[in-house]
């Protein structure tokens, strides 16, 4: 399990604030390793539960319509994390 360290600063300016303190933010290359790292969970999941999910098993219409809503979901979040910003079409082009 990933915990945090949060240490208090307290002086005139942040009375009675926490914030988080410079060495407490991890770099960003790793925020974006783990964010792609969740992808390829969320495939393996994915992969994993339509094999050997008892619901799945035995049961195409499920597994179908199971498969649709997940493609559907890949879809809108390649759209929307990628497609769009790259067209620069958002507001979201600026953050990519």
């Amino acid at each position: 399990m990933l915990t945090a360290t949060v240490r208090a600063r307290r002086d005139g300016r942040d009375r009675g604030h926490v914030r988080l303190l410079d060495s407490a933010t991890p770099p960003q290359g790793n925020l974006v390793a783990v964010h792609l790292f969740m992808y390829l969970a969320l495939a393996l999941a994915f992969t994993h539960e339509i094999a050997l999910g008892p619901s799945f098993v035995g049961h195409p219409l499920t597994r179908f319509v199971w498969s649709v809503l997940w493609a559907s979901t890949a879809g809108l979040v390649l759209v929307y994390r990628f497609g769009l910003p790259c067209s620069g079409r958002s507001d979201t082009a600026s953050r990519l």
